[in-house]
Protein backbone atom coordinates (compact mmCIF):
# COMPACT_ATOMS: atom_id res chain seq x y z
CA UNK A 1 0.00 0.00 0.00
CA UNK A 2 1.91 3.33 -1.12
CA UNK A 3 1.36 6.62 1.10
CA UNK A 4 -0.62 9.44 -0.13
CA UNK A 5 1.61 12.84 -0.12
CA UNK A 6 0.07 15.23 2.23
CA UNK A 7 -0.87 18.48 0.72
CA UNK A 8 0.61 21.38 2.36
CA UNK A 9 -1.90 24.42 3.13
CA UNK A 10 -1.58 26.60 0.50
CA UNK A 11 -2.74 29.75 2.45
CA UNK A 12 -1.67 29.04 5.89
CA UNK A 13 1.45 31.74 5.15
CA UNK A 14 -0.67 34.56 4.58
CA UNK A 15 -3.15 33.94 7.42
CA UNK A 16 -0.18 33.54 10.07
CA UNK A 17 0.88 36.82 8.28
CA UNK A 18 -2.49 38.25 9.00
CA UNK A 19 -2.34 37.32 12.62
CA UNK A 20 0.76 38.59 13.20
CA UNK A 21 -0.11 42.33 12.17
CA UNK A 22 -3.83 42.08 13.54
CA UNK A 23 -1.89 41.93 16.30
CA UNK A 24 0.03 44.65 15.40
CA UNK A 25 3.67 43.03 16.59
CA UNK A 26 6.94 42.22 15.15
CA UNK A 27 8.05 39.08 14.53
CA UNK A 28 9.73 39.22 17.71
CA UNK A 29 6.96 40.65 19.34
CA UNK A 30 4.66 37.76 18.34
CA UNK A 31 7.49 35.16 19.56
CA UNK A 32 7.61 37.15 23.43
CA UNK A 33 3.50 37.48 23.38
CA UNK A 34 3.39 33.85 22.43
CA UNK A 35 5.97 33.70 25.20
CA UNK A 36 7.96 30.79 23.45
CA UNK A 37 11.52 32.82 23.05
CA UNK A 38 13.37 29.70 23.87
CA UNK A 39 11.52 28.08 21.66
CA UNK A 40 11.35 29.98 18.48
CA UNK A 41 13.36 32.65 16.40
CA UNK A 42 12.30 35.40 14.06
CA UNK A 43 14.05 33.26 11.37
CA UNK A 44 11.67 30.38 12.29
CA UNK A 45 8.31 33.20 12.01
CA UNK A 46 9.58 34.61 9.04
CA UNK A 47 10.14 30.60 7.42
CA UNK A 48 6.00 30.11 8.69
CA UNK A 49 5.21 33.44 6.69
CA UNK A 50 6.98 33.06 3.39
CA UNK A 51 5.57 29.67 3.28
CA UNK A 52 9.24 27.50 3.73
CA UNK A 53 8.38 25.77 6.85
CA UNK A 54 5.40 24.33 8.80
CA UNK A 55 5.08 25.42 12.16
CA UNK A 56 4.57 22.67 14.93
CA UNK A 57 0.71 21.85 16.03
CA UNK A 58 1.63 23.95 18.81
CA UNK A 59 2.95 26.56 17.59
CA UNK A 60 -0.89 26.95 15.33
CA UNK A 61 -2.67 26.58 18.43
CA UNK A 62 -1.02 29.66 19.56
CA UNK A 63 -1.54 31.19 16.71
CA UNK A 64 -5.06 30.66 16.39
CA UNK A 65 -5.81 31.14 20.32
CA UNK A 66 -4.40 34.31 19.86
CA UNK A 67 -7.60 35.45 17.39
CA UNK A 68 -9.84 33.06 18.67
CA UNK A 69 -10.03 30.26 16.43
CA UNK A 70 -10.04 26.93 15.79
CA UNK A 71 -6.73 25.65 14.23
CA UNK A 72 -8.53 24.45 11.31
CA UNK A 73 -9.48 27.55 10.38
CA UNK A 74 -5.37 27.94 9.85
CA UNK A 75 -5.23 24.83 7.92
CA UNK A 76 -7.54 24.26 5.90
CA UNK A 77 -7.22 26.30 2.73
CA UNK A 78 -10.96 26.51 1.86
CA UNK A 79 -11.50 28.37 5.04
CA UNK A 80 -10.77 32.29 5.41
CA UNK A 81 -10.20 33.84 8.72
CA UNK A 82 -13.05 36.13 10.14
CA UNK A 83 -13.26 39.52 9.14
CA UNK A 84 -12.96 40.89 12.52
CA UNK A 85 -10.67 39.25 14.20
CA UNK A 86 -10.32 39.21 17.84
CA UNK A 87 -7.28 40.10 19.63
CA UNK A 88 -8.28 39.37 23.20
CA UNK A 89 -5.96 41.95 24.23
CA UNK A 90 -6.76 46.15 25.54
CA UNK A 91 -5.25 47.72 22.04
CA UNK A 92 -1.44 48.83 22.86
CA UNK A 93 -2.36 52.47 22.78
CA UNK A 94 -4.52 52.10 26.35
CA UNK A 95 -2.23 50.07 27.94
CA UNK A 96 0.25 52.60 27.33
CA UNK A 97 -2.22 54.88 28.74
CA UNK A 98 -2.67 53.09 31.31
CA UNK A 99 1.41 52.52 32.28
CA UNK A 100 1.51 55.87 32.70
CA UNK A 101 -1.58 56.23 35.06
CA UNK A 102 -0.22 53.63 36.76
CA UNK A 103 2.75 55.30 37.51
CA UNK A 104 1.33 58.85 38.49
CA UNK A 105 -1.09 56.76 40.65
CA UNK A 106 1.15 55.64 42.97
CA UNK A 107 2.91 58.18 43.67
CA UNK A 108 5.91 58.29 41.61
CA UNK A 109 9.20 60.22 42.80
CA UNK A 110 10.59 62.64 40.25
CA UNK A 111 13.37 60.10 39.79
CA UNK A 112 11.13 57.59 38.96
CA UNK A 113 9.24 59.34 36.53
CA UNK A 114 12.70 60.40 34.49
CA UNK A 115 13.45 56.53 34.81
CA UNK A 116 10.53 55.47 32.89
CA UNK A 117 10.32 53.87 29.97
CA UNK A 118 7.34 52.36 28.09
CA UNK A 119 6.94 48.52 28.23
CA UNK A 120 8.19 46.08 25.60
CA UNK A 121 5.08 45.59 24.32
CA UNK A 122 4.75 49.29 23.70
CA UNK A 123 8.10 49.58 21.94
CA UNK A 124 7.48 46.51 20.62
CA UNK A 125 3.96 47.97 18.79
CA UNK A 126 5.41 51.63 17.97
CA UNK A 127 8.23 50.21 16.30
CA UNK A 128 5.97 48.40 14.21
CA UNK A 129 3.83 50.83 13.55
CA UNK A 130 6.93 53.24 12.58
CA UNK A 131 8.09 50.23 10.37
CA UNK A 132 4.35 50.20 8.30
CA UNK A 133 4.18 53.77 8.14
CA UNK A 134 7.99 54.20 6.32
CA UNK A 135 6.44 51.90 4.00
CA UNK A 136 3.27 53.20 3.29
CA UNK A 137 1.75 50.93 4.88
CA UNK A 138 -0.49 51.84 7.53
CA UNK A 139 -4.48 51.89 7.84
CA UNK A 140 -6.16 54.44 9.25
CA UNK A 141 -6.91 52.81 12.34
CA UNK A 142 -2.88 52.44 12.55
CA UNK A 143 -2.54 55.78 12.08
CA UNK A 144 -4.51 57.28 14.65
CA UNK A 145 -3.07 54.72 17.11
CA UNK A 146 0.61 55.99 16.23
CA UNK A 147 -0.70 59.42 16.47
CA UNK A 148 -1.40 58.76 19.79
CA UNK A 149 1.89 57.51 20.99
CA UNK A 150 2.85 60.29 19.50
CA UNK A 151 0.83 62.92 21.75
CA UNK A 152 1.82 60.45 24.75
CA UNK A 153 5.57 60.40 24.15
CA UNK A 154 5.11 64.18 23.85
CA UNK A 155 3.53 64.27 27.09
CA UNK A 156 5.70 62.25 29.18
CA UNK A 157 9.10 64.60 27.72
CA UNK A 158 7.23 67.30 29.40
CA UNK A 159 6.50 65.86 32.69
CA UNK A 160 10.42 64.58 32.43
CA UNK A 161 11.53 68.35 32.11
CA UNK A 162 9.34 69.34 34.72
CA UNK A 163 10.95 66.50 36.88
CA UNK A 164 14.55 67.35 36.13
CA UNK A 165 13.35 70.76 37.17
CA UNK A 166 12.46 69.63 40.27
CA UNK A 167 14.97 67.46 41.42
CA UNK A 168 17.31 70.37 40.37
CA UNK A 169 15.43 72.87 42.84
CA UNK A 170 15.48 70.42 45.97
CA UNK A 171 19.74 69.92 45.81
Amino acid sequence: MGKVAASKPTRLPEKLLTIRRTLGLSQNGLIRHFGVEDQLTQSDVSAFERGTRLPAPWVLLKYSRSIGVHVDVLIDDQLKLPGKLSTKSKRSSQKSYDEIIDLFARGASSAEVLAFRPSEDTQERVRFLLERNAADELTAEEASELELFGELEHVMQLVKVRAQEYLKTKT
